[in-house]
């Protein structure tokens, strides 16, 4: 399985940097109708339409389109950090015994690790109701993965939650600079918080856990609140980082967990580890405003 989904995934990277001619020949009607609706239906009418797409592993996946307009072009999110993210989980997802999805959208990256880990427990955590309807749809058949309609933050309580439209539904966080500093319009949500500690009190987490949180500035929120997991069992953390962000909550965040006494890690083109000691240089040198980053001790 796991030389077929590496094969698979090259695939995907070489049609990302490759041409126009080669996507369309890879999927047709796809490339065809994704031109179609985004520049021309969405653009007038700023209605989404929920559609159905296959991944590069094999599985179905509910869209609310033209949101993830990368994997129903490609099979895959297609970012080179999340190409990147998406071989290191291949290589290395096995050793863990539970996969915790902090902010799974509509479950691309709960079903690959599904796909890939035989006997592990998997969280999927996803506030928003109409992105959490989706995650429901595609997840519902695998009994492996529990799905919460919740945010892990720093507070159990009724909150805010900003909310963008279809096509830049992936920024939906509880935090609303993104949406600042990309201009973006977003209307607000109560949805329910609980924090990671409590949340996981009593599951019976090991050391072989996984953790990928992707909440768009709100990291430091589930952070703060997971200290006690992070201390007593150091599970290894992916973690989105934005370099251009306006606020400081990704530099705090990997203070945080530096203060932890993790180290931090870029992944490189192989899906494996290097050092990354200055993730602003680092981030400068590779010309890149986002990146998937791996904490462990």
């Amino acid at each position: 399985m796991e030389g077929l989904l590496w094969k698979n995934i090259l695939k995907v990277e070489k049609l990302t940097s490759g041409s126009k001619l080669s996507k369309f020949l890879h999927r047709p009607f796809n490339y065809c109708f994704s031109i179609f609706y985004r520049f021309i239906f969405y653009k007038i009418f700023k209605q989404s339409i929920r559609i159905s797409t296959s991944t590069f592993f094999g599985k179905k996946l509910e869209i609310d389109f033209p949101s993830c307009n990368d994997i129903f072009i490609t099979g895959a999110k297609t970012h080179s950090s999340e190409i990147r993210l998406t071989k290191f989980l291949i290589k290395n997802i096995q050793q863990a015994e539970t996969f915790i999805d902090i902010g799974a959208h509509v479950g691309y990256f709960s079903l690959l690790v599904n796909e890939i880990s035989q006997n592990g427990k998997i969280f999927s955590f996803e506030p928003t109701q109409k992105t959490f309807q989706l995650l429901r749809l595609n997840t519902n058949h695998f009994q492996k993965i529990k799905i919460e309609n919740l945010a892990l933050s720093d507070k159990e309580n009724t909150t805010t939650f900003f909310v963008a439209d279809s096509i830049n539904s992936e920024y939906n966080s509880l935090s609303n600079d993104v949406f600042v500093e990309k201009n973006i319009s977003f209307t607000e949500q109560k949805i329910q918080n609980t924090t990671f500690d409590n949340y996981f009190s009593d599951k019976n987490l090991t050391d072989k856990t996984f953790i990928k949180i992707d909440t768009e500035g709100a990291e430091m929120l589930v952070l703060k609140e997971s200290i006690k997991f992070l201390q007593s069992h150091s599970p290894i953390v992916m973690m989105e980082y934005l370099q251009n962000s306006s606020s400081n909550n990704y530099e705090n965040a990997v203070k945080f967990l530096s203060s932890l006494n993790y180290k931090c890690y870029s992944i490189n083109t192989n899906g494996d580890l290097q050092l990354c000691p200055d993730v602003t240089n680092f981030m400068q040198q590779e010309n890149s405003d986002s990146e998937n980053l791996v904490f462990k001790k």
